[in-house]
């Protein structure tokens, strides 16, 4: 994975959330290609559907996603793949409604920059330390819990 660039990392990751998805028995289709906030549209065997945006990691950081394009609702989930040198790819599957919900975990961060440069954000703070936070958010285990 070292010798991926960006864009090819983060293509990669979405074929692997992707193809997990299409394993699992979702239905997956691409989002909308004027939608930056959603990569996938996936469908359950009882036909509920939710959005995906999937991030990519190579090393463990903080990531982030602006307040103005991602709005927390039940449907809509982070799809996070950590590509670590020399491990096994590990995915996670978050709830954006998790950022309410855990205000007080040190794996969330909600930013708000009001009157800065920056613009408003939710963050996912991706440290050795927290991957014991990360863990209920393992992706396999919460697909099992959809397609019931």
């Amino acid at each position: 994975m070292t010798d991926l660039n960006t864009f090819q990392l983060g293509k990669y990751a979405k074929e692997l959330i992707s193809n997990t998805l299409t394993g699992y028995g979702f239905e997956v289709h691409p989002a909308d290609s004027q939608n930056k906030s959603v990569d996938f549209i996936a469908i359950t065997g009882n036909g509920n559907s939710i959005d995906i945006k999937v991030r990519s990691v190579r090393d463990y950081n903080y990531i982030f996603f602006t307040k103005e394009k991602y709005t927390p609702r039940n449907d809509y989930y982070a799809a996070i793949a950590m590509l670590l040198p020399g491990d096994k790819p590990r995915m996670f599957l978050i709830p954006f409604t998790e950022w309410f919900s855990k205000p007080h975990s040190p794996l969330f961060a909600d930013h708000d920059y009001a009157g800065k440069k920056s613009k408003s954000e939710w963050g996912l703070n991706l440290s050795r330390k927290n991957m014991e936070h990360l863990q209920e958010y393992e992706y396999t285990s919460v697909l099992e819990k959809m397609k019931l």
